[in-house]
């Protein structure tokens, strides 16, 4: 099971994929991220207490199709399905700023650690990586510049506003 990073921190990953080979009685222990289909499945046919249940959209999902996740949902992860595919970051991006997500929002799959600094900007708040991954590389990772001149999700205002 690969590491999880949230808010900078190592912490125990406790989320795990669900797969058409689990059963659906196993969805009320543990925690489970689910297919967008698979969570909007279930919450018409339950209508019960899902936290938790969390939502993993690929990386190609169409930006429409975001606005179908609820606010309420705990964890959505973004899985990259290579390093050179940048339509995750968008994902992350258009789920804080026009869909007010506030829940845990999560990189999986295969980006590179120069990118988290990146994904961080965009809103991502946790980070699955590789178990061999160097700890410090990693946290060293999250803050590669001091300055930042855009502004992005954790930093609204350019650097030319925020001058006195």
């Amino acid at each position: 099971m690969p590491k999880l990073i949230k808010n900078g921190e190592l912490v125990e990953n406790t989320w795990q994929m669900y797969t058409e080979a689990d059963n659906d009685a196993a969805l009320e222990s543990g925690n489970w991220l689910l297919s967008l289909e698979n969570y909007l499945n279930l919450q018409e046919a339950v209508h019960a207490n899902m936290e938790n249940l969390g939502v993993i959209v690929p990386g190609d999902t169409d930006i429409g199709e975001l606005a179908k996740i609820p606010t309420t949902v705990p964890v959505v992860a973004i899985d990259f399905p290579v390093f050179t595919d940048g339509r995750g970051f968008t994902l992350g991006r258009t789920l804080r700023e026009h869909y007010d997500f506030t829940g845990d929002l999560r990189a999986s799959g295969n980006y590179m650690l120069d990118q988290l600094f990146y994904l961080k900007r965009c809103g991502f708040t946790s980070f699955a990586i590789a178990e061999e991954a160097d700890m410090q590389t990693v946290k060293d990772a999250l803050s590669s510049f001091s300055v930042k001149y855009q502004a992005a999700i954790d930093e609204p205002q350019p650097l030319f506003r925020r001058r006195s």
